[in-house]
């Protein structure tokens, strides 16, 4: 996929290239550089804007473990169910999907979907 997306990267400094070939059209030296530039500087803002989308769009999840007399330890947060999963060591381990950018009420609450690996 990424090779696909190179060459198509590649497509719009081969339509200029043909354009100014094919038609005569004349240009000077730092004009075509700064036709390259533009379009090079397009790429960087997709890249970037693709990536900041793959952030709002994560999904994390939150590992702890349940101990006797205390309600339960932070183990870690995850960017993978797979991850969550293999960081639970034994039947006291628990992950949970959260939210990211969730503000969390005052009042406390049961975290929703605990799930437990190991008892499963």
């Amino acid at each position: 996929m990424k090779l696909f997306l190179f060459i198509i990267s590649l497509f719009p400094y081969t339509v200029v290239g043909f354009v100014l070939g094919t038609t005569g059209i004349k240009i000077s030296d730092w004009q075509f550089w700064a036709i390259i530039a533009s379009l090079i500087i397009t790429d960087i803002i997709f890249i970037i804007r693709e990536k900041i989308r793959g952030i709002r769009n994560l999904n994390l999840y939150l590992c702890g473990q349940y101990r006797p007399g205390n309600p339960w330890e932070f183990q870690g947060v995850f960017s993978s169910e797979q991850k969550a999963i293999k960081a639970c060591r034994n039947e006291n381990y628990f992950y949970a999907p959260i939210e990211l950018d969730k503000e969390i009420p005052d009042q406390t609450e049961e975290m929703p979907e605990v799930i437990y690996p190991m008892w499963e």
